[in-house]
């Protein structure tokens, strides 16, 4: 019986991956045409396409921020400080965040290709 499973596991595994790398590849496609679209509508100063079924694509400006990791963290800390003449003891500051952090423990399973 638990072979069994485990060969449907892996079976589904595997299948997983499969469909993984081919949304890979559409994503990419998507993203290929998208740049065609996007340039074809600056070219024309057209920032939304109508669609036949009554929606539309747009196009805007989305800005996206840097992750909040601890060596930007450190590194900014450290600029403030510069800035406004103060000292805030960086390294230790950045140990409390870092001992502060939610945590949470789950029980995993993973397949690994040898």
């Amino acid at each position: 019986m638990m072979k069994e499973k485990v060969k449907q596991y892996l079976r589904i595994e595997k299948e997983i991956e499969a469909l993984n790398e081919r949304l890979k590849q559409q994503k990419k496609e998507r993203e290929m045409i998208g740049n065609e679209i996007m340039k074809y509508c600056q070219s024309v100063s057209k920032n939304q396409i109508s669609l036949p079924d009554g929606s539309n694509l747009k196009i805007y400006n989305n800005k996206t921020y840097q992750s909040l990791s601890y060596s930007m963290l450190e590194r900014n800390l450290q600029h403030f400080n510069t800035k406004h003449n103060l000292n805030i003891p960086v390294k230790q500051f950045i140990d409390y965040l870092k001992l502060k952090r939610d945590s949470k423990t789950s029980m995993e399973m993973r397949y690994f290709r040898s």
